[in-house]
C-alpha cells in the first residue's frame, strides 16, 4: 500500500458540539441512552432500528462503560469528506468535510436547520 498525506484544513468540532449543547432548543431532543425496540412480524418479535442510538454497537458501547463513571453517556458524531460535493475556490480544489451528531433523531442531524450537519474543513485534492 502507499501512504498517502491529505492536507486537511479544519474547525474546531469541540465548539460546535457544545454550541449544539447549550442550545435549549436542541436540549430535548438529545438521546442519551441506548434503546432497543422491537415488532412482531405475526409469528415473533424481531428488533428493528430506525435511529444511531438502536445499533447494537451503541449498545456495547454503553455496556462497557466503566460503573465507576457515573452517567457517563456516549456522544456520537459522524465525520466525513463528502465527495459527492467537489468545490473550487479560485486553484485550489477540495471535499467538504462535514459532522454530525447522531444523539440528535435523523431527521434533525440530516437536515438542513439546526443540528443538523456543519462543515468542520476541506480534504483540498
Amino acid at each position: 500500500r502507499e501512504e498517502h498525506t491529505y492536507e486537511v484544513h479544519a474547525r474546531s468540532v469541540w465548539h460546535w458540539v457544545l454550541d449544539l449543547l447549550n442550545n435549549p432548543l436542541l436540549a430535548p431532543h438529545f438521546v442519551w441512552d441506548v434503546e432497543r425496540l422491537y415488532k412482531h412480524n405475526g409469528v415473533e418479535f424481531e428488533q428493528f432500528y430506525d435511529e444511531p442510538w438502536m445499533a447494537d454497537r451503541w449498545w456495547d458501547i454503553q455496556s462497557s462503560l466503566l460503573p465507576s463513571a457515573k452517567n457517563a453517556v456516549l456522544l456520537a458524531l459522524i465525520l466525513y469528506a463528502d465527495k459527492s460535493k467537489l468545490l473550487s475556490f479560485g486553484t485550489v480544489t477540495g471535499y467538504p468535510v462535514v459532522v454530525r451528531c447522531t444523539n440528535l433523531p435523523v431527521h434533525i442531524w440530516n437536515g438542513n436547520d439546526i443540528g443538523g450537519s456543519t462543515v468542520v474543513g476541506w480534504l483540498l485534492i
